[in-house]
């Protein structure tokens, strides 16, 4: 792998430095025995520590390389990774290592000013992914606050049924007699979805057991039948199930 430092103005290169680091521990422990000069040796409580701050940064960074990433389309990833960060960050606010848990508290405040107000469009965009449609909306929002999970599930529905009503209409005016352009438009304008986080910290959240039980829980999209158009005959059929 080789050693990698540490760039003050990338966070992610603050993961790539520990995640190096710690497979290289053996070797730091065997060259005090060889360089004298060598004085700057961890202590076992710092390479613990070093150990649980990748654990902690891990997830964080493979969001990042999924978001930003320009060599497929992720707008159908935005919800998920964004939910998980949130209940990592509330979880581990009563992390067990000290240090963790302040840095926990310090990036959640930080999330709240910039996110808590969803891009409602790409929130639909999981909607739009025949695997997930409704069910990874309502999976996430009771995980992450049950009291208010309907409410916002039926919030971004009645958004979703507006913006296809809209376009809908539109794409009836669109042509005028004799196949002319018609100069009529429409407009949509659609207001953020805001929510409040408060999701349980009894134990500690880690990145690949975030929605391990949404297998488990929704297996049908039964709920979300309502008229027969055509968004609602997409809604009604059954999701593909995921590859792993």
């Amino acid at each position: 792998m080789g050693l990698r430092l540490d760039v003050p103005t990338k966070w992610n290169s603050t993961y790539a430095m520990l995640e190096s680091g710690v497979k290289y521990r053996g070797a730091f422990l065997q060259l005090p025995l060889r360089d004298l000069n060598y004085k700057h040796g961890l202590t076992n409580e710092e390479w613990h520590r070093a150990e649980a701050m990748c654990t902690f940064l891990r997830p964080f960074e493979k969001i990042t390389r999924l978001i930003s990433s320009s060599s497929y389309p992720t707008s159908n990833m935005y919800f998920m990774q964004i939910s998980k960060i949130q209940m990592l960050l509330d979880a581990n606010k009563v992390n067990a290592d000290l240090v963790i848990q302040e840095m926990a508290t310090r990036m959640k405040e930080k999330f709240d000013k910039y996110w808590t107000d969803y891009n409602v469009i790409l929130v639909l965009g999981v909607i739009f992914d025949p695997r997930w449609k409704f069910n990874m909306i309502q999976y996430f929002y009771s995980k992450i606050d049950p009291i208010t999970c309907h409410k916002k599930v039926a919030d971004i529905k009645s958004k979703l049924n507006f913006i296809f009503y809209e376009y809908s209409n539109v794409g009836t005016l669109s042509t005028g007699v004799g196949g002319e352009s018609s100069s009529k438009t429409s407009t949509v304008t659609i207001n953020r979805a805001s929510h409040t986080a408060s999701v349980s910290t009894s134990s500690a959240t880690t990145f690949d057991d975030t929605f391990d039980d949404y297998q488990d829980i929704y297996t049908s999209i039964d709920d979300f039948s309502l008229d027969k158009s055509e968004l609602e005959n997409y809604l009604d059929e059954p999701i593909l199930k995921p590859h792993n």
